[in-house]
């Protein structure tokens, strides 16, 4: 038997010889104290301790096998300012009258630290109106109303790359600052608007869909200028960036369902984006320019269908729990290309070519599996690990490619990834009012994506990462701080 299990017996023994020492009917005085549950190695020994006040001598003796259950008489919301207590309640997924296990109270707590307008929150256990129940205290400190935040990320290629501009270049730069508002919308409604460089933003969440602990999010975003995307090579096996020069609208909607294990749900994703122009052009430098194709009123829709369970206690800086997904979906691009422009050596400029023949539509349906681990190494150092595969069938129609026009063409896709993450708390004021932190953190990415399309340019992609920066997070948000080395290249 481990010595902690061992210490955790002694304990509930020594309070058995306590109790017959006692009267058959101790006063509300000697009856159980209240519990904190809190991320510490302690927890187990307070939970045995107070099993042992609660239960009776012959159930005691059934809780050194059994973890003990704890009966909740009723369950209390403090510290709430903006957001409804049913929200966290209904999120929560506890029911005044039921009994819990330590571990599923702490699943709770983590559930609702996951809402994306709670910063903390954590529980009491206190006695009941009888003997033997007890009183659930949940107590939360939230974002607050007006939230910001931002990005500020310094990447360094080791070739030059077109992955966050129009064309190649051997570093970049990217700000993203993010300010908004958040308000809510009856019980079980949460409203916001936020807007960042370029772009506005709106959503609506309602939880408790149905009369279940089910949501619906819908969100639009509408960019002024000028966001760059490259997407898989089952969408474009040319593995290039789709830049806009216009205006773009994404619309989104999300249904999420649990499921009767209170850590998994079904999720039903559908966007659609509509982008009014841009450019196009492959992500890797050569020794001339290579062609820009330029767009015109391009959509992209998308769909997915997912499993999810979810045991993290953190969704910005997890330090402890596991997240599985495993989803299909179907994505595809319809954009008429309305003309070439190529590089002309003798004057050194582009020039315009006319329109490619067609209008290029490529479609994707694959399968995907994502895993995700934390384990906290110290109460201030957590280690994590993600691997992600995908697979599946790609169409592509008038693909164009420099000199021509790919006129159909169906392959399979295949792609795997692996992110290893190192993060350390360097700072936590130990007398703030509110939860105040500030983390280093250490990535290493690795990628591999490869198709089955042979049209000269085929060969397998690889790419690898390292991230380093600090996280910054309190009450109004989340700041990033950070530096990238980036290398993307072509298995030969």
């Amino acid at each position: 038997m481990p010595k902690s299990r061992l210490c955790q017996v002694g304990i509930i023994l020594a309070e058995m010889r306590r109790m017959r020492r006692m009267t058959h009917h101790p006063t509300r005085d000697e009856a159980a104290p209240s519990m904190n549950i809190q991320k510490t190695t302690s927890v187990g020994v307070r939970t045995f301790l107070l099993a042992a006040l609660l239960i009776t001598p012959g159930a005691q003796a059934k809780s050194t096998l059994e973890p003990p259950r704890f009966p909740i008489e009723t369950i209390a919301v403090e510290g709430t300012r903006h957001v409804s207590q049913e929200i966290l309640l209904s999120e929560s997924r506890l029911t005044e009258g039921e009994t819990y296990s330590e571990a599923e109270l702490l699943e709770a707590v983590y559930r609702i630290r996951r809402l994306p307008f709670v910063l903390e929150a954590d529980m009491a256990l206190e006695r009941g109106s009888e003997r033997g129940q007890l009183r659930l205290v949940i107590t939360v400190e939230e974002v607050r109303r007006y939230f910001f935040g931002g990005e500020l990320l310094f990447s360094h290629f080791r070739n030059p790359l077109a992955l966050d501009q129009s064309f190649p270049s051997d570093s970049s730069f990217r700000f993203r600052p993010i300010a908004g508002v958040r308000f809510s919308a009856g019980d079980f409604g949460q409203f916001f608007v936020a807007a960042n460089s370029g772009s506005i933003q709106a959503g609506y969440t309602r939880y408790r869909l149905f009369g279940r602990q089910a949501l619906l999010n819908f969100g639009v975003v509408r960019s002024a200028c000028c966001p760059v995307d490259v997407p898989p090579l089952g969408l474009d096996p040319t593995f290039s960036s789709w830049s806009s020069d216009g205006a773009s609208t994404t619309a989104s909607l999300v249904l999420g369902v649990p499921l009767r294990a209170k850590n998994q749900s079904l999720r039903l994703q559908a966007t659609y984006r509509e982008t009014e122009e841009g450019r196009r052009r492959t992500v890797f430098d050569s020794d001339l320019p290579a062609d820009v194709f330029i767009f015109r009123d391009n959509i992209d829709y998308r769909f997915e269908l997912a499993w999810i369970t979810d045991t993290r206690d953190d969704p910005v800086l997890p330090t402890h729990g596991r997240s599985l997904t495993t989803a299909v979906e179907l994505r595809q691009i319809d954009s008429p290309l309305s003309e070439r422009q190529t590089f002309d050596e003798a004057s050194g400029q582009f020039q315009t070519l006319g329109p490619p023949e067609g209008s290029m539509r490529s479609r994707l349906l694959r399968a995907t599996f994502s895993a995700e681990r934390h384990w906290p190494l110290t109460p201030r150092q957590a280690l994590s690990l993600e691997v992600r595969l995908a697979a599946g069938r790609s169409r592509v129609e008038d693909l164009a490619v420099e000199g021509s026009v790919v006129p159909e063409e169906e392959f399979d896709i295949f792609e795997g990834s692996a992110s290893l993450r190192h993060a350390i708390a360097v700072w936590r004021p130990p007398t703030a009012d509110s939860v105040q932190e500030l983390w280093w953190e250490n990535t290493v990415d690795f990628g591999y994506e490869s198709t089955s399309f042979d049209f000269g340019t085929a060969e397998p992609l690889r790419r690898w990462r390292w991230t380093t920066g600090l996280t910054f997070r309190n009450s109004w948000g989340v700041f990033r701080l950070g530096f990238a080395f980036v290398d993307v290249g072509r298995i030969t």
